[in-house]
């Protein structure tokens, strides 16, 4: 009988993840053997092997690759990479087709730029979790959130204004105009200004590390010229708050389909007893249970500290913190 410890399983499960993505690897190679070709074409000036290499590309892919396999996911990831992947031809079908960039194919669009949109999706949404912990801690104020909101705005205006210029010459196209609908309804309608802001942010960065290579590299060519356009480093970021709503939307209808099927299911409910509350929220035996709604409610609306909170209802401050933690204000 062989009996496997932890390590065991999570070799073994590393050993899984890693021969996944090395499939996922194979298949893009396929799409994009036109790019790794073009690569060795352009670095073919020495005699040294090295010298064939574009070390740039080489560091990017073994970060993306890194960031990627750190948490894999199959069931999120699978929905993200169909998500981004579709949501990546379309971006490149628009941007082709008006003329707005194109590539060194003449195809509109490559099918093989298609994969890159999926690992640069998975790369955003590996970065940005993290910080978004970190931001949902420090932001648990209403005066923090509104100083978040006007950031927001003033990025995400920043962007628009800059969309807008940058595709003015080309608004006689019907898809620039669907774009730029659709751009405005998800700017204009936020569904968690935190995460929005965080995803925008870390994939403008990312964006800006993979146009310095294409742009450079002409790769693909942008009508201005420009090596690369700030609207393009900005573009990555607002595709990836793009795969992000699609994806809460998605998942939702996935939610209601399986609800409308099989119908909601019904919630374990446990009933409080006197001696269970006494042990939750710490209250002494025969005094008012205060509503840990109501505590919280002070806390993070009315801004009361827990030493005031403690004094006016008599109560310990860990059943005040325990009561802050659970009822903290989302978005």
């Amino acid at each position: 009988m062989v009996i496997f410890n932890r390590k065991d399983k999570i070799l073994n499960e590393w050993i899984v993840k890693l021969a996944a993505y090395i499939l996922v690897l194979l298949l893009a190679s396929y799409f994009m053997w036109p790019l790794i070709k073009l690569n060795f074409e352009l670095f073919n000036g020495g005699s040294d092997t090295r010298s064939k290499i574009d070390w740039y590309l080489l560091a990017i892919f073994l970060y993306l690759s890194g960031i990627i396999l750190s948490h894999v996911n199959f069931k999120n990831d699978l929905l993200t990479i169909m998500i981004s992947g579709m949501g990546g031809f379309c971006i490149e079908y628009c941007g082709t087709n008006t003329q707005l960039w194109h590539y060194f194919t003449n195809e509109t669009p490559p099918l093989w730029v298609i994969p890159a949109w999926a690992i640069g999706s998975l790369t955003t949404q590996r970065l940005a979790a993290p910080i978004i912990e970190k931001l949902d801690f420090f932001i648990n104020t209403e005066d923090k959130l509104k100083k978040l909101k006007i950031i927001y705005w003033i990025t995400f205006g920043a962007f628009f204004t800059i969309m807008l210029d940058f595709v003015s010459p080309f608004f006689h196209h019907h898809l620039t105009v669907l774009t730029l609908l659709i751009v405005a309804i998800a700017i204009f309608n936020p569904v968690d200004i935190k995460k929005t802001l965080v995803i925008f942010l870390v994939g403008s960065l990312l964006g800006y590390v993979l146009e310095i290579w294409g742009t450079s590299r002409q790769c693909w060519i942008y009508y201005n010229n420009q090596t690369p356009p700030i609207f393009a480093v900005m573009g990555h970021g607002m595709a990836c708050v793009l795969f992000y709503r699609f994806n809460l939307v998605i998942r939702s209808l996935m939610k209601w389909a399986y609800s409308f099927k099989f119908g909601r299911p019904e919630a374990i409910v446990f009933k409080p007893n006197p001696l269970s509350i006494k042990r939750i929220y710490r209250v002494q035996w025969k005094k008012t249970i205060i509503n840990p709604e109501q505590l919280a409610k002070l806390y993070w609306v009315d801004g009361l500290t827990q030493l005031e909170i403690a004094r006016m209802y008599k109560i310990r401050r860990a059943t005040i913190s325990a009561a802050a933690q659970k009822f903290k204000p989302v978005g």
